[in-house]
């Protein structure tokens, strides 16, 4: 679905129309032709899909009160869309969306609506791709930026495939990779099987992406993500 943000003027405009995307980045708003790719139905994909299905149909088997619960409370999770307006979901995807981030760090579903405490980013203090160390292909390292919050906190975090050092927006390749508690991410985080499983050994002189997604454990809101890259080295 495409969002359009009118003005005196257009002024934003996220989202499709027949054959052409809208988008933007760095250097603005843009506009491309789109393509289909050859495996729309990814692993990825599908269990995205599956997670949404299966929440939906959770959702029918909850009690009325359950419900409106969930339907009175949607004012106190407030979410931002692409284009950078503050909205307020329904009932049915508040639920979905505070339990898919449960599930994705590995906990169970709540089916009463929580009390909103928020999440606390956190702040990339060192980041290494290395391409021959066997024992060390990603070395995260971060803190929260609100220390009040990082007991209720996993972190997804997620990383990109190898690609050419000049290609600056990774936003659409990103993955999850593991689920990290915020002492392992203090510690200083050594990834290898986890990425390897995931987009094999990174090429030396390639770009990494990380993108670290906070979640808290007790409400299932999900924080926007801080990132950083590298230049694949040796060790």
């Amino acid at each position: 679905m495409a969002l359009i943000k009118f003005g005196a003027l257009i002024t934003d405009f996220s989202g499709k129309i027949g054959g052409t995307i809208f988008s933007k980045n760095r250097g603005g708003s843009y506009a491309k032709n789109r393509v289909v790719p050859n495996n729309p139905a990814s692993l990825r994909q599908s269990i995205v899909r599956g997670r949404f299905g299966s929440l939906s149909s959770q959702w029918r088997t909850l009690t009325q009160a359950q419900r409106d619960g969930f339907t009175a409370g949607t004012g106190n999770f407030p979410k931002t869309n692409r284009i950078g307006d503050t909205i307020q979901l329904a009932g049915n995807a508040l639920f979905v969306a505070l339990n898919s981030a449960l599930l994705a760090v590995g906990l169970d579903i709540i089916t009463d609506v929580p009390t909103a405490a928020g999440v606390t980013e956190f702040l990339v203090t060192e980041f290494t791709a290395i391409s021959n160390n066997p024992n060390q292909v990603l070395s995260i390292t971060a803190t929260p930026i609100d220390p009040v919050l990082v007991d209720d906190m996993l972190v997804q975090v997620f990383a990109t495939a190898p690609v050419s050092p000049g290609i600056s927006n990774l936003n659409s390749k990103f993955r999850q990779i593991l689920v990290a508690t915020p002492a392992e991410l203090a510690a200083g985080l050594l990834s290898s099987g986890s990425y390897r499983n995931v987009f094999g050994n990174p090429p030396v002189g390639t770009r990494v992406g990380i993108r670290l997604v906070p979640v808290n454990i007790v409400s299932g809101e999900q924080g926007v993500g801080t990132e950083a890259t590298d230049i694949t080295g040796t060790a």
